[in-house]
């Protein structure tokens, strides 16, 4: 099946500053399978090693974290050359071997020539905490579920794929391509987006089939609970099963006292904080008064948990498989929790990084995102019905430059037009531009790739600006900016500057597609 990622592989390979790569995201969401075919399809060999099911492997690490005698004695175990540029290294499960990790601070400083990437569920956990995570050493990026594009590449439909690619959010969609899209959604929010629900489904379309499989992902979750929590198993698993309860409440807000009859923030945070770590969780955090970056203004003590997978969602809330119950007027406060859910994943798995809502009396906005222009709201409805109170409150307080009011009505375009609810995966792409081709360097660097059709023309030529907001880089002192062939480009071809905000303006004479890195 096709991932998105995949691409965002192809460019690390590529990237001439490329480090060892870090791969997290939840159990069974298709990191190994992506990383083996990455292998097969971009190499000469793979060389894979799995810490779960071959836990002896670790004694190679136990004397010294030596890159050169550790990649010479994998060799020698798996009986074939490991290659310079030539073999991708796949370490997967490494949460079961936290040493792997410490040590890639010294295949980057030592032994930059291999390609090496650790794949894993948990690795937030691990990644929290600094003597185990070798900061500055090492990318990352953020796997999850696949998302409705994705599902709909699975199910045989390439041309409707790319129809919505290229599709502008402001312009109608035709009715017969709206319902069948309208009829895939449905399938989409009963499936969810776990690999192995997905395939199955494609095979044979048995509802009580997908039902058991999440179900036994859902066990294997908590399996892992009783592995890796310690002492704080019990609080972890009762804020795990609250969750569902929590967001079929009229009032979506994570209250603690609803986990266990008397508890406080105290007692359960850590708990919240271990699976949003784990990836099983999402936060999403209010703020009352909107401002860029958004994570600078929210309240921390008022939030809401989303689950990682709708299908996980569904199957956890004890519903049935039948997809009419989106429609099912009696489902009310479920269909606005699936809904909104779904949408927070599309947005998530698209590049968004930061999510939160919007509250102000008894005014509320289901999302919030940072823009190019300033926070972008985003109201979801789980029908047709495109009444919202809220959204117009916001709008008229703050005026965004962009709205987004989302639901299962086809698109009647302008500004506060409505975007069908399968094409939330979009609105990054429409608010953000650069949002999706990013990727994180943990040293404080950031570096991004862009396109031609990324360039704005001024009037000495093309601009391309990169937000403080966005890039994130605290004072950056120097831009670099390479060819798609990797060749660096000299201020004589590219102009760069740095206002003094932080925000970073390329220019140049002919738009052409490449890299930029900030430091």
């Amino acid at each position: 099946m096709e991932r998105k990622v995949y691409g965002r592989l192809v460019e690390w390979k590529s990237d001439p500053e490329r480090k060892p790569l870090i791969i997290e995201g939840v159990r069974q969401c298709g990191k190994t399978y992506i990383l083996k075919e990455f292998g097969r399809l971009n190499y000469g060999s793979t060389a894979y090693f799995n810490f779960e099911k071959e836990p002896s492997i670790r004694e190679l690490w136990s004397t010294d974290l030596d890159p050169i005698r550790i990649i010479r004695e994998l060799s020698i175990l798996r009986n074939r050359p490991i290659r310079e540029n030539d073999t991708l290294i796949v370490f997967d499960e490494v949460q079961n071997a936290p040493e792997v990790l410490t040590s890639l601070k010294y295949f980057n400083e030592e032994a930059p020539e291999y390609h090496v990437v650790c794949a894993g569920s948990l690795l937030g956990l691990l990644t929290s905490k600094p003597r185990s995570f070798p900061v500055g050493n090492v990318e990352r990026i953020r796997m999850y579920p696949m998302d409705f594009l994705e599902f709909l590449k699975a199910n045989g439909e390439d041309s409707l794929t790319d129809y919505l690619q290229s599709h502008d959010l402001k312009t109608r969609i035709p009715l017969p391509i709206h319902e069948k899209l309208s009829y895939y959604l449905r399938d989409y929010m009963v499936v969810g987006g776990m690999p192995k629900a997905v395939e199955s489904w494609t095979l044979r379309h048995n509802k009580a089939s997908i039902t058991r499989i999440l179900r036994n992902i859902a066990a294997d979750y908590r399996d892992d609970f009783s592995k890796h929590c310690g002492s704080d198993l019990e609080k972890v698993v009762s804020v795990w099963e609250s969750m569902p309860l929590q967001l079929a409440k009229e009032n979506r807000r994570f209250m603690f006292g609803h986990v266990k009859t008397g508890s406080r923030a105290k007692d359960l945070e850590g708990a919240v904080t271990w699976l949003v770590n784990a990836g099983l969780a999402h936060r999403v955090n209010c703020v009352e008064d909107p401002a860029i970056p958004l994570k600078g203004c929210h309240k921390p003590t008022m939030f809401k948990l989303y689950m990682s997978d709708i299908g996980l969602l569904r199957v956890l809330s004890s519903k049935s498989d039948n997809k009419d119950i989106v429609d099912a007027d009696a489902e009310k406060d479920y269909r606005g929790a699936m809904t909104e859910n779904y949408v927070l994943l599309q947005l998530l798995s698209n590049g968004i990084e930061d999510v939160f809502y919007w509250k102000k009396g008894t005014e509320e906005v289901d999302f919030l995102i940072d823009g190019d222009h300033g926070p972008v709201p985003i109201e979801v409805k789980a029908g047709e019905n495109l009444k919202t109170k809220s959204l117009k409150s916001y709008v008229g307080e703050y005026s965004p430059k962009d709205i987004f009011l989302v639901s299962m009505k086809d698109a009647i375009g302008g500004n506060m037009g409505n975007t069908p609810l399968y094409l939330s995966g979009m609105i990054p792409g429409q608010c953000k531009d650069m949002v999706e081709h990013h990727m994180e360097h943990d040293d404080g660097t950031f570096s991004m790739r862009f396109s031609a059709s990324s360039w704005k023309p001024s009037d000495d030529g093309f601009r391309m600006d990169v937000p403080a907001s966005e890039h994130g880089v605290d004072s950056p002192g120097s831009v670099s900016v390479h060819d798609e062939k990797g060749i660096e480009l000299g201020t004589g071809i590219v102009g760069r500057n740095i206002d003094r905000k932080g925000n970073v303006i390329i220019d140049t004479d002919l738009p052409f597609d490449g890299i930029i890195t900030i430091r």
